[in-house]
């Protein structure tokens, strides 16, 4: 995650993360309603999502394994907000694909940067 946030950032786009960009708010052991009250507030305020596609994100059978990120994904749909997906995984993608390349980081063209940005 570090290495598409930073890739990102790189780009000129400011990548909210929460448990990087919240972590005096969100503790992941003390999650509750408050919690998804604030990633609801920080979906609103973002352009779009953009979906890490892992293997321990979608299960074999192509669901989200997380009933918060499924909580998310969900909320950011209802609201208008494009969801783009990064496919490290062996699943097809679930949302419009961003295409990368991985060449000891990770690098995304401008024309993807660009979708990002609408």
């Amino acid at each position: 995650m570090r290495q598409v946030k930073s890739c990102l950032n790189n780009h000129g786009l400011t990548v909210y993360c929460d448990w990087t960009s919240d972590n005096d708010f969100l503790k992941r052991d003390l999650v509750s309603d408050y919690t998804k009250m604030v990633l609801k507030k920080r979906i609103e305020q973002s352009k779009s999502i953009v979906f890490l596609q892992t293997n321990n994100a979608v299960n074999a059978k192509g669901l989200l394994s997380s009933p918060w990120v499924l909580m998310e994904i969900e909320y950011a749909l209802s609201i208008g907000k494009p969801v783009y997906s990064l496919n490290f995984s062996n699943i097809n993608e679930l949302f419009e694909k961003i295409n990368f390349e991985i060449d000891g980081d990770i690098e995304i063209s401008n024309d993807e940067i660009s979708k990002m940005r609408t």
